[in-house]
């Protein structure tokens, strides 16, 4: 009786044990796995997620010196945004990753920037930007990285909307302080791209373009009034019209020194249209420079592709209703027409051009000539004065088809003669001030020629509210469109900065939906009539305020004090539902972190305790049934 006393204490003993073991184990598995996993070297996400493609593994193992990457992370951001606080994890746990591949030389600290407090002073100061949707207090989330010589490169704030941008934004950030000199990119065209107050006086502002390229390099103005290209490391020039003769000049001698020239023409530039709508342009004059290089200018005409076009808004006419209609000018050059040999276009997915001029490459002694952009063999042209000034109805009654492939975009290499039969400046008193007549290169040059300015224009790259011309929140903007991609890949090309160029962006499958995306769909589903009705208004009002547009562009409405006044107010209804959807937004998200914390709650101790209660009762159950047995024993 003793023995089997002893036994059942033992046995009781043990029990105990095993629940609290499993107590505390439930509980630490919960509350330290996010800790755990963040440094794991293990990517188990079905979209690789944290796996490091092979270009940014090369980059990190060129890192020889120490980084410092400072992560502001406000605490407050779990609390209010649940999304944004789940995505913080993954760029936690992806710095990780560059963190151990550096072997420890990328340190990483995380910092929570609280109001008032002296990191919230470092934050600002290093340009990074509050959250739109802070409630009482500004929130931030970005990151700084930094090496002892005191250069720097600031991501002002991580969005989810570039999730798949992730890896090439950090990457490039790595790439940026491991650069022995900043580069310097000169710019010259007769568009208003840097520091154009055209229009009006607050938008003293860079294009969205600009402003992105000038996180890595310095960007310098320059006239095209100049016989000269100053010393810049790439040229970057925009022509829309006729350029001064003795600008062609100085870009022929800049290419026979070995420049290194993105050059980006543009038979019918429907972003110049809008900016400078009914005011005529001369044509382009820079045909023997194009043919110079192997790149034939298809004068004046604009291509049309029946395999890639996209939908654009047809204005109501006589006969028809305002409607949308496939509009063969404006390509979306997808695969396989994105050249998949070229490190300028390899992994690209699409780049949407509007009204593109056409080229015919040729190669010759001494270079060569590689498309980049192609269209389809269902190509069709049209004078490009139709394009710029005639409905688009009638653009597409009068497109000629031709049964033959043209690109868009092409890389031309090598040694070039002049195009000058002799000096223009010869005998001049300027001639003595600039560089020697040259009439054969003395260095290889790199240029890249373009067909289409519109591929520069924001509006068509990328989906955001603040979208124009000169975007405020560049920082996040969410490309659909690889246009400024290949801009920038371009612009590293030519700088001999291999960096980060050819980190793409990464194709997240959609499949992977987190508990967060559940309970956002469920709320947003119990609201779904009223986001319906709120977001056709917001549409209905952005058509008419497109069509007024539209229409003031075509010269077929002046812009009177009434037809001012019908845009301010559209803009006004506009803002408004947007407010009301950022409204619906923050009530959906609010749920979202109230369910969030009552599945932590039901994680951490609901479940531990039932499972308490659960070891209790079988404990329970296996003590009676050893009793029953006892006393069956005693009374036999």
């Amino acid at each position: 009786m003793q023995k089997s006393t002893i036994q059942k204490i033992q046995n009781s003993i043990i029990i105990c044990l095993f629940a609290l073991l499993l107590l505390a184990s439930f509980i630490l598995i919960n509350t330290t796995s996010g800790a755990l996993f963040s440094g794991s070297r293990a990517d188990l996400t079905s979209d690789r997620l944290n796996t490091l493609s092979p270009r940014s593994e090369e980059i990190i193992a060129g890192v020889n010196k120490p980084i410092y990457v400072k992560l502001y992370l406000s605490s407050q951001i779990s609390r209010q945004n649940p999304v944004l606080a789940q995505y913080a994890q993954n760029v936690i746990r992806l710095l990780g990753r560059y963190q151990d591949k550096s072997g420890h030389l990328i340190k990483l600290e995380i910092l929570d920037p609280e109001p008032y407090s002296n990191i919230e002073s470092e934050a600002k100061a290093a340009g990074l930007v509050p959250l739109a949707d802070s409630k009482t207090e500004k929130l931030y989330f970005g990151a700084v990285f930094s090496d002892d010589k005191g250069r720097s490169y600031s991501i002002p704030q991580f969005s989810p909307q570039r999730l798949n941008y992730l890896e090439n934004d950090l990457s490039r950030a790595v790439s940026n302080i491991l650069m022995p000199k900043r580069k310097i990119i000169g710019i010259a065209s007769d568009l208003p791209l840097v520091n154009s107050g055209f229009m009006n006086a607050e938008k003293k502002q860079n294009w969205t373009f600009v402003n992105l390229l000038a996180k890595d390099y310095t960007i310098a103005p320059i006239s095209t009034t100049t016989a000269e290209i100053p010393n810049v490391d790439v040229l970057i020039v925009v022509a829309t019209g006729k350029l001064p003769s003795l600008f062609i000049y100085a870009l022929d001698q800049y290419i026979l020194r070995g420049g290194r020239l993105l050059l980006i023409v543009d038979p019918a530039s429907e972003v110049k249209k809008r900016l400078h709508p009914g005011i005529p342009d001369e044509k382009l004059n820079l045909n023997a420079l194009l043919d110079n290089l192997g790149i034939h200018y298809i004068s004046e005409q604009v291509l049309g592709d029946r395999e890639q076009a996209v939908e654009a808004f047809f204005a109501a006419t006589e006969n028809t209703d305002a409607r949308n209609h496939i509009y063969y000018p404006w390509i979306k050059i997808k695969a396989p027409h994105l050249n998949p040999q070229s490190p300028l276009t390899a992994g690209l997915n699409s780049i949407f051009l509007k009204s593109p001029g056409a080229f015919a490459l040729k190669d010759e002694d001494g270079h060569t000539a590689e498309s980049l952009l192609v269209t389809s063999e269902n190509t069709m042209l049209t004078a490009a004065d139709l394009v710029k000034f005639a409905p688009k109805a009638d653009v597409l009654r009068y497109m000629d088809v031709k049964k033959q492939a043209y690109s868009a975009a092409a890389l031309s290499q090598g040694s070039y003669h002049t195009i000058f039969a002799k000096n223009p400046l010869e005998n001049s008193a300027y001639a003595k001030q600039i560089l020697p007549f040259l009439t054969t290169s003395v260095a290889p040059a790199q240029i890249i020629a373009v067909s289409d300015s519109d591929i520069l224009d924001v509006r068509n790259w990328t989906e955001s509210e603040n979208a124009g011309d000169y975007a405020e929140n560049d920082y996040n903007l969410t490309p659909v469109n690889n246009n400024f991609d290949f801009i920038q890949r371009a612009v590293d090309f030519l700088s001999g900065n291999s960096g980060a160029m050819n980190v793409a962006a990464k194709k997240y499958g959609g499949s992977r939906q987190t508990l967060a995306d559940i309970f956002y769909q469920s709320g947003l589903k119990t609201r779904e009539k009223a986001y319906k009705e709120i977001n056709g208004r917001l549409e209905e009002n952005q058509r008419k305020l497109d069509t007024i547009n539209i229409m003031l562009e075509s010269n077929s409405a002046f812009g009177t004090a009434q037809t001012l006044g019908e845009i301010d107010a559209l803009k006004n209804k506009i803002r408004q539902e947007k407010n009301e959807l950022r409204r619906i937004e923050y009530q959906i998200k609010s749920e979202v972190t109230h369910r969030e914390h009552m599945v932590a709650l039901i994680n951490t101790v609901i479940v531990p305790l039932l499972l308490l209660l659960l070891i209790a009762a079988v404990h329970l159950w296996l003590s009676h049934r050893n009793n029953t047995r006892a006393r069956r024993l005693i009374n036999e």
